[in-house]
């Protein structure tokens, strides 16, 4: 599990450094609710005044720089939440 968590931050930082923003702390947290998807970030509330936009706005950034084949999907939802399906 630690593997998998630790792969998925990759992702993220390496999503982060293309927006120029790679805050210290944890990325990715498995979520509360399967219903959510697999993994959830909440990042893009940590980085978005920062960059002076809305989280949804880089929660949107972040997902579209994140393609993996162990993703089935990346999801934004609510004001800024970056949820992750595995494949």
């Amino acid at each position: 599990m630690a593997l998998l968590s630790d792969t998925l931050a990759a992702l993220l930082r390496d999503a982060l450094a293309a927006m120029g923003e790679v805050p210290e702390g944890p990325l990715v947290q498995p979520t509360q609710d399967p219903a959510h998807g697999d993994y959830q970030s909440t990042v893009a509330f940590r980085i978005a005044r920062g960059l002076g936009q809305p989280p949804r706005l880089v929660a949107e950034r972040i997902a579209a720089h994140l393609a993996h084949p162990m993703l089935a999907g990346v999801e934004v939802a609510g004001p800024g939440f970056v949820n992750l399906r595995l494949a």
